[in-house]
């Protein structure tokens, strides 16, 4: 998988869902995580207010699946607001493969540890060689079914699920992507249809959405990545990422408008004229 997903996060689970994954491993490895739990208050604080660096550094300081779980969620957040060329992209998720493959490994119902597992891999593949990136892809591809067996109702289990298709299908072609790895455009589209029945207004989402169909390339993506980004303009999120988000938004509509114009001259939107 080589989501950029945003979400992208992009794509990141909702406080609530995050929550929730902590609550439940309290109950699961009983007081001793449940203190654990609250002496992450701060990291969470800090994530909250887009401080990832100091969220990872404070989540990093304490031992449960739950601090992990943090950890991992501030490295990837960092890296999917930078460029997907950019080293340090590659450097973030080798570390936030370490935490979210730990958690997965003491607690394996924590949904969150999954997807992060998944969307590390599909930024790791975007800086190996081929054979590497392919072993990679398939991996995330595990960690997906893993978190839709846990949690197939939960948006961004969906908008997970849909970005690994529609990123793999618009980076190698409908034909390899589905001979390869069994991806499918339809697959991706139908899965992110249903993200959006359970979280319509999710800014994250609708970011992450609008890069997968920008990748897409096909003759609706310029208008429903368009769509997407005026919705999330019009919902004006006030948290850190939603905002940062907000930042990015001329960059993608720029890529939008190279797009259209790349089909109107019927080249590939890499290939403008100077």
């Amino acid at each position: 998988m080589t989501p950029q997903i945003t979400h992208l996060r992009g794509r990141r689970l909702s406080k609530d869902c995050f929550l929730a994954a902590l609550i439940f491993a309290s109950l699961l490895l009983g007081p001793a995580h449940a203190e654990q739990v609250g002496r992450l208050a701060p990291a969470e604080r800090a994530y909250m207010a887009g401080d990832y660096d100091q969220a990872a550094s404070l989540a990093h300081g304490q031992t449960s699946p739950a601090a992990a779980v943090l950890t991992a969620r501030a490295l990837l957040t960092k890296a999917l607001l930078l460029d997907v060329k950019d080293p340090e992209v590659f450097a973030l998720a080798n570390a936030a493969l370490v935490y979210a493959d730990a958690a997965r490994a003491v607690v394996p119902g924590l949904v969150e540890a999954h997807l992060d597992a998944a969307i590390a891999r599909g930024l790791q593949a975007d800086h190996l060689p081929v054979d590497e990136a392919i072993t990679k892809v398939e991996e995330a591809r595990a960690a997906i079914d893993q978190a839709l067996m846990l949690a197939p109702n939960d948006p961004w289990v969906q908008a997970t699920e849909g970005g690994w298709h529609l990123t793999l299908t618009g980076r190698l072609g409908t034909l390899a992507a589905n001979l390869m790895f069994g991806a499918s455009r339809s697959k991706g589209l139908a899965a992110f249809e249903r993200a959006f029945v359970l979280a319509p207004d999710d800014a994250k989402l609708l970011y992450h959405y609008a890069k997968v169909r920008i990748l897409q390339g096909d003759g609706q993506a310029p208008h429903e990545a368009r769509a997407a980004l005026r919705h999330l303009q019009q919902l004006a999120p006030q948290d850190a990422l939603g905002q940062s988000l907000l930042k990015l938004m001329p960059n993608l509509m720029a890529e939008i408008d190279a797009l259209e114009l790349a089909r109107s001259n019927h080249l590939p939107a890499n290939h403008l004229p100077d």
